[in-house]
């Protein structure tokens, strides 16, 4: 009998280790060294006003330079150089700017101004630092809040599982348990962050189609809710989505767009259909669909339900190029929509993408922040990655950036990393950069 229970107790242990290490399994440390490499292009830099008391106007881009003179909140200078290198300092990050004031020439920190195109915006700008209004301030939280507004919050594809970020200064994540066997093509949210919803193929299949899942994360358990999804378009206040789908009638293939009731996972009925081309798709003109869904692995969302107007745009690989389907009488139109190169953070603020050539023919992609309203321009990084996918993180604390390398295509995808750009700090932090890291999405609700 006491060999029974020894017997026993062995086995128990045995079989808690095993939980304990099928549970670890799930956590990973990603690759988070940044594949960043800032260049420069010198060039004019307009004027700053600078936006903190008594700052030190220095000998040297340095901490520890000699300190020429203090510079009064509100002071206009003139911008004469930029350093190469951007530098952190604690929790920010910014260049060095070479300026001059009062015939005094010296070195000042960028995040402590704010850099204008023209004199005239600078100068109302200042005047706003002058009557110190505090409305006109942009307001600064603790780094730790941020960091709490990172973990757990952030998710994105990473060969083919969901990743979510359990703490990203260390790179540690945990990728999300769907179901095995298949490879995760996108992934979405609903109103509840306890809830993914995501389309997934086989792991050797070529298809740009999947299943649609639901993964419910408090009782880990997936279920297939629609078979051959290719898109979806979530909408959370009547729980009716549209998913996009493919019907074979005799011969002929076609396109079908549904309404789909996601709380009872039924379809409400159809709303349009449209000729889907066999392959190959050189020739199909006419497969608008098709031909979007060929687009790289990241880029930005081409199925768009505008809920106001009641249309639904789909874009093709082409950026000028725009379809708009009336959910209202099922009319489609091409359209022509110039290519946006801005992300908007707010009324005022957005982020501008520009591109320039250095000396040797090298193109380099600029991210400015910009405010519309008071003329202020941050520049936050230029560099040989493009960035292709921006997604604002709850309460507009961060935005999460998809940033690809052109220079090769891996398996059909432009290699894509992952950082976040802290709206505080204007620090720019990988997260995962390994070249296979796509998508990034953050949960709709903050999780502690």
């Amino acid at each position: 009998m006491r060999i029974f229970f020894i017997s026993l107790a062995i086995f128990l242990f045995t079989f808690t280790s095993c939980k304990k290490n099928e549970s670890y399994k799930t956590e990973v440390f990603l690759n988070n060294s940044s594949k960043l490499k800032v260049e420069e292009i010198k060039k004019n830099f307009g004027v700053g006003v600078v936006n903190s008391d008594r700052l030190r106007l220095r000998s040297l881009n340095d901490l520890h330079s000699k300190t020429l003179r203090y510079l009064d909140k509100g002071a206009i200078v003139t911008i004469l150089a930029k350093d190469n290198n951007r530098v952190r300092i604690d929790e920010i990050e910014d260049y060095w700017y070479n300026v001059e004031y009062e015939g005094i020439k010296g070195w000042i920190f960028g995040y402590y101004a704010d850099i204008y195109s023209s004199l005239e915006d600078a100068k109302y700008g200042s005047s706003k630092y002058l009557n110190d209004n505090p409305a006109d301030k942009f307001t600064q939280t603790s780094s730790g809040y941020y960091e709490d507004a990172i973990n757990k919050n952030l998710f994105f594809l990473l060969n083919g599982k969901i990743y979510q970020v359990i703490d990203g200064k260390k790179g540690n994540a945990k990728f999300i348990k769907t179901q095995t066997g298949l490879k995760v093509i996108n992934f979405f949210f609903n109103e509840t962050a306890d809830k993914i919803y995501y389309i997934a193929s086989p792991l050797k299949s070529s298809n740009d189609y999947g299943n649609l899942y639901l993964y419910d994360i408090s009782s880990d358990e997936n279920r297939v809710i629609h078979k051959s999804v290719y898109a979806l378009s979530i909408n959370s206040k009547d729980h009716r989505s549209i998913i996009l789908t493919s019907k074979k009638d005799k011969s002929k293939t076609f396109w079908v767009l549904k309404y789909f009731d996601m709380k009872n996972f039924e379809t409400i009925g159809d709303i349009l259909f449209l000729p889907k081309a066999d392959p190959p798709l050189e020739d199909a003109t006419d497969d608008i669909f098709s031909l979007t869904l060929k687009r790289e692995l990241g880029s930005l969302v081409y199925l768009e339900w505008d809920r106001k107007k009641n249309f639904l745009y789909f874009k093709p690989p082409e950026e000028n190029q725009t379809y708009l389907i009336s959910l209202s009488n099922n009319d489609s139109i091409k359209i022509d929509l110039e290519k946006r190169n801005t992300f908007d953070i707010d009324s005022s603020r957005y982020l501008a993408i520009n591109s320039e050539e250095d000396g040797w023919g090298k193109n380099l992609y600029i991210i400015t922040m910009k405010d519309r309203i008071s003329g202020i321009e941050k520049e936050i990084i230029r560099s040989e990655l493009y960035p292709i996918n921006f997604c604002m993180s709850p309460r507009q604390i961060y935005i999460a950036i998809s940033m690809i390398s052109m220079k090769e295509v891996i398996n059909g995808c432009f290699p894509s990393s992952i950082y976040v750009l802290s709206l505080s700090t204007y620090s720019l932090a990988p997260i995962s950069t390994d070249g296979n890291s796509y998508q990034p999405k953050w949960s709709p609700t903050l999780l502690k």
